[in-house]
């Protein structure tokens, strides 16, 4: 073969891979809390969003229960935001199905939840699998003027990607990853999701919390009294928080609802605080005998 011929063909093939290669921004990745314990909270990010988007709570489930936590990364997240383009409703929510499965074969009693777009993942698992409880954050169920409008739907003729308002300003440096445009398939995956929930909500029997802030300025708070009314559980709580803001995980009261959710869970023996210690007393006996060992 030509020797020319060959360093082309190498040339073309480096080529071909660097053209392949997706850079994942290393703040978007799946978070993992593993422990020593059988229970789990699963978690699913917002649209444009990524796992960081709960800001600690999963630190926080994860030491106040002894709990696994799991929060996955949805697919295109975290790259370019033009990797979002051709990824719809039923993309994600079969990647998250496809993730809770095999937690829940592995025979752990599991929580999901959900913050935004999220919630409709968690609600979704929450109808169709055995789970011990479930919870939503600020979910856009009924969306605000100008979101509402049928003409949202023509949104594409404006561009495929808009500034956010209203939206918290972080350092760069922080641990945190989000988008600062919305998508514009936004408004339809947000409908469909709806269309798709609505049909399934009264097979959700299994305890519920849900959460909404009085003056989002993207989705209504009446949205979770609507939610709460189609459930059929038997335990089931609407929280509304007084402030103007869809992140309410980034206000100062995140700590109080961190604190709420967690009550939540342990008041409906969900993960009850006397197994909590059983566990924590045996891992604290475990730890001794090995450092006596030593």
């Amino acid at each position: 073969m030509n020797p020319a011929t060959t360093i082309k063909n190498k040339y073309k093939l480096r080529f071909k891979i660097k053209m392949n290669e997706v850079k994942i921004d290393p703040r978007a990745e799946t978070i993992e809390l593993n422990a020593d314990s059988d229970r789990e909270f699963f978690l699913v990010h917002g649209y444009t969003g990524s796992p960081t988007d709960f800001n600690g709570l999963g630190n926080y489930l994860h030491e106040r229960f002894n709990a696994n936590v799991k929060i996955i990364r949805l697919l295109g997240h975290g790259e370019n935001i033009s990797s979002l383009d051709k990824l719809g409703y039923e993309d994600f929510l079969k990647q998250v199905e496809e993730e809770f499965v095999k937690e829940l074969s592995k025979g752990r009693k599991i929580v999901v939840g959900g913050y935004s777009f999220g919630s409709y993942p968690a609600l979704y698992l929450a109808s169709k699998y055995p789970i011990s409880g479930s919870f939503h954050i600020v979910i856009p169920y009924e969306l605000k003027f100008p979101f509402n409008l049928r003409i949202a739907n023509l949104a594409w003729v404006f561009g495929s990607h808009w500034s956010k308002r209203h939206k918290t300003r972080l350092n760069q440096n922080e641990p945190y990853f989000y988008y600062d445009e919305l998508h514009v398939n936004a408004i339809r995956i947000l409908r469909r999701a709806r269309q798709h929930i609505d049909a399934l909500l009264y097979k959700i029997n299994s305890p519920i919390l849900m959460v909404h802030t009085k003056k989002d300025i993207f989705a209504k708070h009446d949205s979770i009294k609507m939610i709460g009314e189609k459930v059929n559980s038997n335990v089931k709580k609407l929280m509304l928080f007084d402030i103007n803001r869809h992140d309410i995980l980034f206000h100062k009261f995140k700590d109080k609802l961190f604190s709420e959710i967690g009550n939540f869970f342990e008041k409906n023996m969900v993960f009850s605080r006397d197994e909590i210690d059983k566990v924590k007393g045996k891992t604290r006996k475990m730890k001794k005998k090995l450092l006596a060992g030593n």
